[in-house]
């Protein structure tokens, strides 16, 4: 008699021959058998479907005064995985005490399931007892590298790079704007002149002092006053408007990377990911984000084994 095989599919089980029925021993691994860290699940303890692969491109949508939106690429994240199933005998309270230890320690260990392979963290094992002979289990894992290839997605762009950036926006709208009102715009175009050209003469922002960025911010917080000033005295439907409001978010975004480059804190790590690294030293695991792009990782998951230096900016906060 057929039953269900290896990872849920039609077959018959080891020892089972012809009409004989089911064969209580599942230690057999099947075509498909599950491993992690030094466990394995043999045949009908395997899940019959494992979203194990499944990854997400994050995105961080920013908002803007007049209706305005910046949209960053944050990087791939790995789906978590989770399934549950059960566990039969031989070897059952030896395999639940494995995996037990594996989720306390929360240390990387590898998962191997068909072609697929990767390093994981368990984040949640619960086993449920019902006798000596086999266990329910529910599990739950944190993918932190593809084994299979590099995963990775679109570079983010680096601090220095957005801050040239916008500052080029910043000039060409002021630039615009001078041509198109060259009397009403005197009240804050020399201003940005000026702090353009100091912006463009300070150099990188990880080799300047607190003290140098705090007089960059404050000089960019003046210029946005003195635009929305401006803006005060302009026809809600002229082009001189949209263009002073282009200008007031342009220099809002450019401070925002002055205010993150103010202070920085540098760790080393070995693998894990983004997430974990700013639950820790931010309080905040979704300031993964910002630690990617200030690092300029094309991943916020981290090679495991290896020695890496990030920069944590300032303005993240400090875990409690």
């Amino acid at each position: 008699m057929g039953g269900f095989g290896p990872a849920g599919n039609l077959g018959t089980f080891p020892g089972t021959s012809g009409g004989s029925g089911y064969n209580t021993d599942f230690s057999a691994p099947g075509s498909t058998p599950l491993t992690i860290g030094t466990v394995t699940f043999w045949t009908m303890e395997c899940p019959a479907d494992l979203p194990i692969g499944a990854v997400e491109q994050r995105v961080a949508v920013t908002e803007l005064i007049g209706g305005g939106r910046v949209v960053q690429n944050l990087g791939v994240q790995p789906k978590r995985v989770q399934w549950r199933g059960k566990l039969f005998q031989p070897n059952v309270e030896s395999r639940i005490t494995a995996l037990r230890q594996m989720a306390v320690l929360g240390a990387p260990v590898s998962i191997t399931w068909g072609y697929e392979q990767y390093t994981c963290v368990i984040v949640a094992f619960t086993p449920t007892y019902h006798n000596i002979n086999y266990a329910d289990y529910e599990i739950e894992i944190e993918i932190t590298q593809s084994n299979n290839g590099v995963l990775t997605g679109n570079p983010p762009t680096a601090p220095d790079q957005q801050v040239n950036q916008q500052s080029n926006e910043a000039g060409g709208s002021g630039n615009n704007l001078n041509n198109l009102d060259p009397t009403g715009s005197q009240i804050f175009y020399p201003d940005l002149e000026s702090f353009l050209q100091a912006l463009q003469g300070a150099g990188p922002l990880s080799q300047l002092t607190q003290a140098q960025i705090l007089t960059l911010l404050n000089g960019c917080n003046g210029v946005i006053a003195l635009v929305q000033q401006y803006l005060g005295n302009q026809s809600p439907t002229s082009q001189e408007y949209a263009l002073a409001q282009q200008l007031i978010n342009t220099l809002t975004l450019l401070a925002a990377n002055l205010s993150n480059g103010e202070t920085q804190q540098t760790i080393v790590v070995q693998g894990g990911t983004l997430y974990h690294i700013a639950s820790k030293y931010c309080g905040d695991p979704t300031q993964a984000g910002v630690i990617q792009v200030a690092n300029g990782l094309p991943s916020p998951i981290l090679p495991t084994g290896v020695a890496t230096t990030l920069v944590i900016p300032a303005g993240l906060g400090q875990a409690a």
